[in-house]
């Protein structure tokens, strides 16, 4: 045997063959992608809306503040939810004096329900122990009269309790604590200095929320 036949005859088993190929079509893949997370609502606090209540010492119902003024004043109570003034208060309170405001007239002005010492021009409020402050729409009171009035005096406790804070000129406060005659009349804030009153019950002013 040649070595030309001998090389062939050694090789043979490791010869390369074509191999036919036939295309194989591959199903495409979707890689998911993470779904995106929903908005996170944003709550932006609302002002809350209700009454004005007043209880007596005794914790017994004297009525609510009327939706009534005259000459600028709050000077009316009702037992009738209806005809009670609906307010609007902050939604958290704190301890800084806030406003409250007459829910009916947000969209039309910006009325307020101030305290005024009636007939007792600034600073002279603070001359005498016996001058009382009212309930009042702040802008009458204060667009036709010398006044001394304010609107942002109000705080409320833990118990829905409403008391006025009255700024004083030095940058301090002056209490005020509610009372209520024993014939009826209006809600008048005295000072707490103020000789006693006999015939003046101290009441609490609550808010009550409206349902």
């Amino acid at each position: 045997m040649s070595f030309i036949e001998l090389t062939s005859a050694v090789m043979s088993p490791f010869t390369i063959r074509s191999v036919s190929t036939v295309p194989v079509s591959v199903p495409s893949i979707t890689i998911p992608t993470p779904a995106a997370a929903p908005p996170v609502p944003i709550l932006i606090p609302v002002a809350r809306k209700g009454r004005l209540k007043v209880l007596g010492p005794d914790g017994r119902f004297r009525g609510y503040l009327a939706d009534r003024i005259q000459d600028g004043k709050y000077r009316f109570l009702t037992e009738t939810p209806g005809l009670a003034l609906s307010v609007l208060i902050p939604p958290r309170s704190s301890d800084h004096p806030f406003e409250i405001q007459p829910a009916s007239q947000v969209a039309q002005t910006k009325d307020a329900v101030g305290v005024t010492w009636a007939n007792v021009p600034a600073p002279r409020w603070m001359e005498n122990s016996s001058f009382v402050a009212i309930c009042c729409s702040w802008s009458t009171v204060k667009s036709t009269t010398t006044w001394a009035t304010e609107r942002a005096v109000w705080r409320l406790s833990d118990d829905s309790e409403l008391s006025v804070r009255y700024p004083k000129p030095d940058g301090g406060f002056e209490p005020l604590q509610a009372h209520l005659s024993s014939k009826g009349g209006p809600v008048l804030w005295f000072k707490y200095s103020r000789p006693f009153a006999f015939d003046y019950d101290k009441v609490r002013v609550l808010f009550e929320q409206a349902e």
